[in-house]
């Protein structure tokens, strides 16, 4: 059905593991950053440097990689303010 979301239990190609979203989260980009969305959900990181944890040493990721999940963290931290009801 359209505009249903898959879940893990899915048996699925939707059902990805994190290591295939940390993989596309390396590529940078769009689907970068809806992979390292995808990530953040999962885990609920409480700082930055937790997300950025998720990237093993930052200085070793590519620019474009730190990039997708900054932008990532910024929509995170929006949908997890709204979840608990302390802002926009």
């Amino acid at each position: 059905m359209r505009g249903m979301r898959k879940t893990p239990s899915d048996d699925t190609p939707w059902a990805t593991s994190d290591q295939e979203l940390l993989d596309l989260l390396q590529e940078g980009g769009l689907p970068a950053e809806h992979a390292g969305l995808e990530l953040l959900l999962r885990r609920k990181p409480q700082r930055w440097e937790d997300a950025a944890g998720l990237l093993g040493l930052i200085d070793g990721s590519s620019p474009t990689a730190v990039d997708a999940l900054a932008n990532s963290w910024r929509t995170f931290r929006r949908i997890e303010g709204t979840e608990r009801g302390i802002g926009r």
